[in-house]
C-alpha cells in the first residue's frame, strides 16, 4: 500500500466537507490558522462512516498532513517545488506565486441564461431556467453547503 492509496481516500471520508468557523482571507494563508480550525472542528458525520466531496477543505486537509509528515515540515507546494519542479524543470505549480499570476486562468460566475444551456437540450425545459435563482458565493459560503437552486 502506498501512501496515497491510504491516505487520499481518507480524506474524503474525514467528515470536515466545511468548517463552521468563517476564515477570512488572510486566515485563508495562515497555516498556522488553519491548522487549529482543523483541529477544533467537529466532524459533520463520523469521519470513515461515508465519503463526500471536500471542495473547499481538501487543500488545507492534505497540506496538514503533508507537512506533518515531511521531515522539514513543508508544504505540499514546498515540496513539490523543491523536490519535482526545482529539480526536473517542470513548469508545474501547486499553489500560485505573483510571477505566475499572468498565466492563471480568471474564474466568472456563469449569467443566469447560460447557466444550463451545456446541459439542458429541450427548449421548454430552458425557458423554465428563469424561475432558478442562483446565488453567487462568498466567504460566508465556506460554512454549509448552499444548494445551487433555492
Amino acid at each position: 500500500l502506498s501512501l496515497s492509496s491510504c491516505v487520499y481516500p481518507s480524506l474524503f471520508k474525514a467528515g470536515l466537507p466545511y468548517f463552521e468557523e468563517d476564515i477570512t482571507l488572510d486566515e485563508a494563508a495562515n497555516r498556522t490558522k488553519i491548522s487549529k480550525i482543523i483541529e477544533d472542528e467537529i466532524p459533520k458525520y463520523p469521519p470513515g462512516s461515508k465519503i463526500a466531496y471536500h471542495p473547499i477543505t481538501f487543500g488545507w486537509l492534505i497540506d496538514q498532513v503533508f507537512c506533518r509528515v515531511d521531515k522539514k515540515q513543508r508544504t505540499i507546494g514546498e515540496f513539490f517545488r523543491e523536490e519535482v519542479q526545482q529539480k526536473h524543470n517542470t513548469d508545474v505549480y501547486i499553489g500560485s506565486c505573483a510571477e505566475q499570476e499572468c498565466r492563471i486562468a480568471k474564474l466568472s460566475l456563469p449569467r443566469k441564461s447560460n447557466a444550463f444551456r451545456g446541459h439542458v437540450h429541450d427548449r421548454m425545459i430552458f425557458s423554465m431556467g428563469n424561475l432558478l435563482r442562483t446565488k453567487k458565493p462568498s466567504t460566508s459560503d465556506m460554512r454549509a453547503p448552499q444548494p445551487l437552486i433555492e
